[in-house]
């Protein structure tokens, strides 16, 4: 192997390497990792393979010029039979219209010049037995084309128009985002008109027509040339339009077996990589389970020393990172980061707001959630109600947004322990009065959501920020029992969260209600101790910023020098 095949073996451990978050929603939301670099091999070997560089060109094999006018004479046939329609003949294409420079026994054709793309016989089903295949969409995985499932005639009856094909036929996806779903038929069947049954005309590989149609240049032709709002697809014309690299047959054969075995190659770096990260996963939960079930500051303190000397090798991905954050929450809230001082001024935890002078609580779901807490000495539980001046909910109608004004906080600002008005939104000075009415936010109180897909975190109110809640929000201000950062920890704790995890209701609208809100069973230690737990807890964190930015630096380097290795082997 040499040239710009080398590059994919030589570079593993970057292939290997780059990896990437996907999207998500906010701080710590454990979004799935996509494994940058081995797509990006993936990618490559597509782009090789129909460029020509992915094996050597064989003078045996001879000019393609020599396989055109078969396909021209094929053409004839097909369009005499009716079973295609436009002209057989099979030109070069002019070099304006070439993706890229090919070999020399290569040429570019119009793919509708050597293929019946846009020409398939249909069915409405009633001439079918129950054994067919009927594929659709859905049958085939995204990005892999694996095909998933197959289901017969007489599990997936139909009268709706079909497209019919034969085994060997190539089947591609034109809906975006499923442009890159093809496959080729290893039987005869029928498919969605979302799908495209494409049969070479003669000589052309139908394994190496499925590579041209995932290959990144046709795909990013495709998606460049899709219409519709809705469905958006790719018309016929524009697909019959797309240049075609053409080799000779044989080296068509040897690209195909060159792709199968450098994608076993990156399947297996894959399973491998992800194995590696699942085992990694469960090590890091095991030994965090350790720091949890510590007995007292003291077992902690040494329980952590055992783990902080291995830190760099074990928090190695921000799922580690965020769990371990997790964990420091959990570990403050149930006074394990700090030791007790039981000469500490505790008045604090008598400050509280009487009953009657509160909205009602479930007192039994308190109760008995209250009941699985192991106190610190010194320390107390107290339901939400109380260790609040106010529990507030937001007005139960839709703002009236405008383009500036006074900002209206909408849920998806809200993350554990972080207010986003990067992009804020506004409301008229009128509308803010309507929706200050119950209580106007200030400082240190804390927006909670209790409705919605994520529910059950908080964020404060930072100072000089005037703001009003929009909808699925809470107001909640501490009292003098507890500190507004110390009840923001409790409240985006593991503790509060699986409890409300258990109280959600509402099935496909999820909430947890008021009465179960204010029943939160809140640990107050003595103020003082507050104080030492938040700033250790912001002690800890610094510390997993810092490992996180190295890591954001690490796949930041890994992800450039994957680009430029795929930009050299093009």
């Amino acid at each position: 192997m040499s040239g710009p095949a080398q590059l994919l073996v030589d570079h593993l451990d970057i292939w290997t390497g780059a990896m990437e978050r996907k999207s998500g929603s906010g701080r710590g939301n454990g979004g799935k990792i996509g494994l940058y670099g081995i797509d990006k091999l993936r990618s490559l070997i597509l782009d090789l393979a129909v460029r020509g560089k992915l094996v050597p060109q064989d003078p045996v094999d001879g000019d393609v010029g020599e396989l055109v006018p078969k396909i021209e004479a094929a053409a004839k046939k097909l369009i005499a039979k009716k079973a295609i329609r436009g002209a057989s003949n099979c030109e070069p294409l002019p070099k304006d219209q070439h993706w890229y420079e090919l070999p020399l026994s290569w040429q570019w054709i119009a793919l509708g010049s050597c293929t019946n793309y846009g020409y398939s016989d249909k069915t409405d089903g009633t001439d079918l037995g129950p054994d067919t295949w009927v594929l659709e969409l859905e049958d085939v995985e995204k990005g892999t084309s694996r095909l998933l499932q197959k289901v017969r005639f007489e599990d997936r009856p139909f009268q709706s128009s079909k497209s019919m094909f034969e085994a060997g036929d190539v089947i591609y996806g034109k809906l975006r985002p499923y442009l890159d779903k093809v496959i080729v038929a290893d039987e005869g069947g029928v498919c969605t008109t979302e799908m495209i049954p494409v049969r070479g005309h003669f000589g052309i590989d139908p394994r190496y027509l499925r590579l041209f149609l995932k290959s990144p240049h046709f795909v990013q032709y495709a998606s460049s040339s899709v219409h519709g709002m809705n469905l958006p697809r790719l018309g016929t014309p524009k697909a019959r339009e797309a240049p075609f690299p053409l080799p000779p047959l044989a080296e068509q054969k040897r690209i195909v077996a060159k792709v199968d075995e450098l994608m076993t190659l990156a399947d297996a770096l894959e399973a491998g990589t992800r194995a590696g990260m699942a085992t990694h996963e469960t090590l890091v939960r095991e030994l965090l389970a350790i720091l949890v079930n510590s007995q007292d500051a003291h077992d902690l303190a040494q329980n952590w020393s055992r783990i902080e000397t291995h830190f760099d090798t074990l928090f190695t991905t921000e799922e580690s990172i965020d769990a371990l954050k997790q964990n420091i929450v959990d570990l403050g809230v149930r006074g394990m980061l700090c030791a007790q001082d039981r000469t500490e001024d505790s008045s604090n935890q008598k400050k509280l707001r009487a009953d009657r002078d509160a909205e009602n609580f479930d007192l039994d779901a308190f109760e008995k959630r209250a009941a699985l807490f192991r106190l610190p000495p010194g320390w107390t539980i107290e339901p939400l109600s109380r260790v609040s001046s106010n529990i507030v909910d937001c007005p139960h109608t839709t703002p009236k947004w405008t383009d500036d004004g006074e900002i209206c906080v909408k849920s998806d600002q809200i993350f554990a322990g972080h207010l986003d008005l990067s992009k804020p939104n506004y409301v008229s000075e009128d509308t803010y009065i309507e929706r200050i009415a119950r209580l106007e936010p200030r400082e240190g109180d804390i927006l909670y959501k209790r409705e919605g897909g994520i529910l059950g975190i908080g964020a404060r109110i930072p100072a000089e920020t005037k703001l009003c809640l929009g909808q699925r929000l809470m107001l909640i201000r501490a009292n003098q029992a507890v500190l507004p950062p110390f009840l923001e920890l409790v409240i985006n704790s593991p503790w509060l969260q699986e409890f409300a995890k258990q109280k959600t209701t509402g099935g496909a609208a999820p909430r947890v209600n008021m009465t179960v809100v204010r029943a939160y069973p809140v640990p107050i230690p003595a103020i003082r101790e507050q104080e030492r737990i938040l700033q250790r807890v912001d002690e800890l964190f610094q510390l997993c910023e810092r490992a996180s930015k190295s890591l954001a630096d690490l796949a930041g380097l890994e992800i450039k020098l994957s680009d430029a290795i795929t930009a050299s082997a093009a």
